[in-house]
Formats: C-alpha cells, structure tokens, sequence
C-alpha cells in the first residue's frame, strides 16, 4: 500500500508525468475514453515541464479521436520537447452495391450513389481516392513560435495539422531546436517545401508519402512558392511509402 506522503509527492512532482507513452489497437469507444483521461491527467500533473510523449493509434476505432487527441496535446504544445503522434485507423468495411461518381460534394469529394441489389460485388474503398482517410483538412493549429523546445517530431498524419507563426496566423518561422523530423504525408511538394523550411538544422529526416486525391493538391501553379531551405545539419535522410 502506498503511503499518502508518497502518492502526494508523486502527484506533486511534474517531471514524473512529463513523459509518457500510450499504444492502442482496436480501440474501444471506452477504452479511448479513458486514453483520454490518461493524456489529460499528465498534461495536467506535469505542470509546465518539458512533454516526451508518444501517442500511437491503429486499427478500427472512432475518427474524431485522432483530432481530440491531437487538439488536446496542441494546447500544451510550448512544452513540447519530443513528440511522436501516430494515427493509422482502418478504413471501414465498404457496402455492396453499384458505385456511381455522378456528383461531387462542395470540397470536391465524389458524392456516391450506391444501389443495392443481392448480387452485386462489393464497391471499391473510397477511402484511396478521397481526402477523408489520409488528407486530412488542417484543423489542428502549430504555431511555430510556440515550438521553441521542440527537439523531435514524429507525425502520421500531416496535412491534418495548419503551420503558423502565431495565433495572428502569419507564415510561420522556422524551428532551431528542431532536430528530427519524421513525416506521413500526401505526396505534395508544397507541403514538404513548408516543412523543411521549419526544420533548418534537423540532424535526421524521414519521410514517407501516400496516394492522394489529385483534387487536394494546388490548384493554382503560380501560388507555388518554395521558400529558402536549407538543411546543412541533415545526416540521415529515409525515404519509403506510407499506408
């Protein structure tokens, strides 16, 4: 049994919760609930000690987690020191039924009209040739000059997060502290361009790119600005294909 003395000193001392790591397959709904309450009650005990964390999902488990997770931690994103998120969640299963792209929705996504009957094969998984999956719409702001302790980052999931300055929302400013760079990310020159320019003295780089809806990438060529990058730090670069 643990004294009160002692569990009082453990709850009162921020670097025993600063770092942490979490790993889910098949989540439940009830199990991320209480994933959640876990990632809430260190960002809370840790006070304002540097976060190391690692937050992996993978398999079936409910979409709007990889945004409350990821909106949770950002709020404490100036303690950010080491940082590992990772979102791979298993499409559903598609319905059977006759598939036909005749419309598309206000961002571009087809609109299917699907037609069920007792014989018909299953339709094709959506989910490789819309954003929905893997190019996700920014809605998890970074503001760059938030990041000052940020030493390493590992994300899954890039295009779901918005890069900016400030909550003045101007271009952002590169990341000196930034030393390892790991990113999944649709396979948009842009984007990589933006994030390269955020990491000029990064020692390791990996990266790996997925298919992605052509629809999602640049629509106008000439707002196409590769800013200055320079990488004269970099040591090891990882190149592969994400899921």
């Amino acid at each position: 049994r643990v004294s009160r003395s002692w569990r009082e000193l453990v709850n009162l001392d921020g670097s025993l919760w600063s770092e942490f790591a979490l790993t889910l397959i098949d989540p439940s709904p009830r199990t991320l609930d209480s994933a959640k309450s876990i990632i809430s009650l260190h960002l809370q005990r840790s006070q304002d000690h540097p976060l190391s964390l690692s937050i992996a999902l993978s398999g079936s488990f409910d979409a709007n987690a990889t945004r409350d997770i990821a909106t949770s931690l950002a709020l404490h994103q100036r303690r950010w020191r080491k940082v590992q998120l990772l979102f791979k969640r298993t499409p559903p299963t598609p319905c059977k039924g006759h598939l036909i792209l005749s419309t598309i929705d206000d961002e571009g996504n087809p609109i299917p009209n699907i037609e069920s009957d007792g014989e018909s094969e299953p339709i094709l998984d959506l989910a490789s040739f819309t954003r929905n999956n893997h190019d996700d719409p920014a809605v998890v702001d970074l503001f760059t000059e938030e990041l000052r302790q940020l030493e390493e980052l590992d994300i899954n999931r890039a295009s779901l997060y918005g890069l900016w300055a400030s909550k003045d929302y101007l271009f952002p400013n590169p990341i000196p502290s930034l030393r390892h760079l790991g990113l999944e990310m649709p396979g948009r020159l842009d984007k990589l361009a933006l994030w390269l320019y955020l990491a000029p003295n990064i020692e390791e780089l990996d990266l790996a790119f997925h298919f992605s809806d052509p629809r999602w990438y640049l629509r106008d060529p000439d707002s196409f600005k590769i800013p200055t990058i320079q990488l004269g730090r970099l040591r090891r670069i990882s190149i592969n294909r994400g899921f």
